[in-house]
């Protein structure tokens, strides 16, 4: 089966989620002090991965995601927010992030490097892992 990070079928939703497993790992990995904010349009993301509804499909996948929260939410230090951003009103980043979360729902693969942005990289890596 698809190797998005345990996800059994590839769609906009595993896709989305599978962006918020990556920026939160990320965030965790760093190990940051202050505030992180991960925007985000898909609110199925974010509620899989706090644990606010339970995940009919892709369980493998939603587990990580409550994985990734509870390591990255439980930082000393760290405050994480998020924002919601509203789809398909213009949003540059948010653009962006949809067409990378539709090209990886059909299963196209990217490196890291392509999800620069000129915002800078850690900024980009948290947009388009959560699919803001």
């Amino acid at each position: 089966g698809p190797d998005s990070l345990g996800a059994s079928t590839l769609t906009n939703n595993s896709a989305e989620l599978s962006g918020a497993i990556v920026a939160l790992e990320w965030v965790a990995s760093q190990r940051l002090t202050g505030v992180a904010t991960l925007c985000y349009d898909s609110e199925y993301s974010r509620r899989i991965a706090t644990n606010e509804w339970t995940a009919r499909h892709n369980i493998r996948l939603a587990r990580r995601a409550r994985r990734a929260w509870a390591a990255a939410s439980s930082l000393p230090g760290l405050e994480i927010g998020w924002r919601h951003i509203d789809s398909h009103t213009g949003d540059l980043l948010n653009g962006r992030v949809d067409s990378l979360a539709d090209n990886g729902a059909a299963g196209q693969r990217l490196p890291l490097d392509a999800l620069a942005s000129p915002a800078g990289p850690a900024l980009s890596t948290a947009a388009a892992a959560t699919g803001a």
